[in-house]
């Protein structure tokens, strides 16, 4: 299987942290890309609590006869 997506969004989290932190440090943050960089981190952690929301949805729409099934969907998330 691929590389997943949760780790790459963990770097890519990272690396934005840094980033901001370097440009921070450099006195670079009231540039645009420093702020474009905040945009994007911001976006980022919206999106984290959307699909975590959403996990949320799959256990709470399951019925108890397709409990293996749902367990075995919610390990592969």
């Amino acid at each position: 299987m691929g590389y997943p997506l949760e780790k790459h969004l963990a770097v890519y989290r990272q690396m934005l942290e840094v980033s901001l932190a370097n440009g921070q440090a450099s006195g670079l943050s009231d540039t645009a890309t420093y702020k474009e960089f905040e945009m994007k981190k911001r976006l980022l952690n919206q999106l984290t609590v959307q699909e975590s929301s959403e996990k949320k949805a799959i256990v709470l729409a399951a019925n108890y006869s397709y409990v293996d099934q749902v367990m075995t969907t919610i390990k592969s998330i």
